[in-house]
């Protein structure tokens, strides 16, 4: 899956739409634009940008290339709807606000959860090392002095060792979980796939949201195309590379041949925001639709964040007080029966 994929120009791929914009503003045609690109910039292997070229001299779209490179395949989108309907600057230059968006906000992403994983990290390394190179040293110890545990310490030992098969058991669910939700992705329609997410607890809440925004942009770059809502699901609908706009518009095509409104259909669909839907029906006649849809679409984003943020707020405090315990747990399991061997030999 391209999603999955690095992109292939990395730290360059913001610079190569901008400098295919300049040539193309220029003058330069597309093809000699990229060719003229490929062969200044040494980023790629030598076999990759061997192919790349080929395929250039070939005939291929920009929207091919990108997609050759594992670009994000919203961005790849963007560029193919650029290309259908005529205004392929004004999409490059919305792919590159959009990967200057994305660029932003991972580095704001990794800043957010880092200490969060930090954490995780060491409460596994603890637990992990504490049952394996220090209860069992001071239980043969215990053991070899005939001192006998109470109550409260052989309480604290059970927690402390079974708490590591926790955590594996947790780990093992999960991974267990992506590997069924991927599955899924693969076997079943992309639209269905996405409703299913839809339905489940947390993360529909932060689905829903990065749905909102991609659908909110594509609207808004239409709009600011001069292209209505039919026009815009035709243009769904002959892009497949995506296919979960590919299936979305033939629902919705569906539900437009039943008389049904574009709005109205959307809606029926559970996939985006309420506010979304508000903002839609209140505001049909808006000579700003496109900024406007733009808003909705960066106020998504913030949304996302925010329920982001709010649940490492949770999750935090439950770490602080887990690794609280483990340390207090190790403390008691080491003292108390020295204090109780103390006492037997007094």
């Amino acid at each position: 899956m391209s999603w999955m994929k690095s992109n292939k120009l990395k730290r360059d791929k913001i610079l190569f739409l901008i400098k295919v914009k300049q040539l193309i503003e220029k003058g330069f045609p597309l093809q000699h634009a990229m060719k003229f690109l490929f062969e200044q910039m040494h980023v790629l292997s030598d076999q990759d940008n061997t192919l790349i070229i080929d395929e250039i001299e070939r005939g291929a779209s920009l929207s091919d290339v990108l997609n050759q490179l594992n670009y994000h395949q919203k961005i790849v989108h963007i560029i193919s709807m650029g290309e259908k309907t005529g205004h392929l600057l004004l999409s490059i230059q919305s792919s590159i606000e959009l990967l200057k968006t994305y660029e932003e906000e991972r580095k704001k992403l990794i800043k957010t959860i880092q200490y969060p994983l930090m954490l995780i990290m060491i409460f596994m390394v603890m637990i992990i090392a504490l049952k394996i190179f220090v209860l069992p040293h001071f239980n043969h110890l215990y053991t070899s002095m005939n001192i006998d545990d109470e109550t409260s310490i052989r309480l604290l030992k059970v927690l402390i060792f079974n708490l590591p098969n926790v955590v594996l058991i947790v780990i093992f669910l999960s991974i267990l979980f992506l590997i069924i939700l991927y599955v899924l992705n693969a076997t079943l329609p992309k639209l269905k796939f996405v409703q299913l997410l839809l339905k489940i607890p947390i993360i529909n809440l932060y689905y829903k949201e990065y749905l909102t925004f991609t659908i909110c942009y594509d609207f808004s770059l239409f709009m600011k195309s001069n292209i209505a809502f039919k026009e815009m699901i035709d243009c769904w609908k002959e892009d497949q590379k995506d296919r979960f706009l590919y299936e979305l518009s033939l629902e919705i095509e569906n539900e437009l041949k039943k008389g049904t409104s574009f709005i109205d259909a959307l809606d029926s669909l559970s996939i985006v925001t309420g506010s979304c839907i508000d903002y839609l029906k209140l505001s049909k006649s808006t000579h700003h639709m496109d900024e406007e849809l733009k808003l909705v679409a960066e106020f998504s984003l913030f949304n996302f964040k925010k329920y982001l943020t709010q649940d490492l707020k949770i999750v935090q405090p439950i770490l602080f007080t887990l690794i609280g315990f483990i340390i207090m747990s190790i403390y008691l399991i080491l003292i108390l029966p020295m204090i109780q061997m103390l006492q037997v030999i007094e």
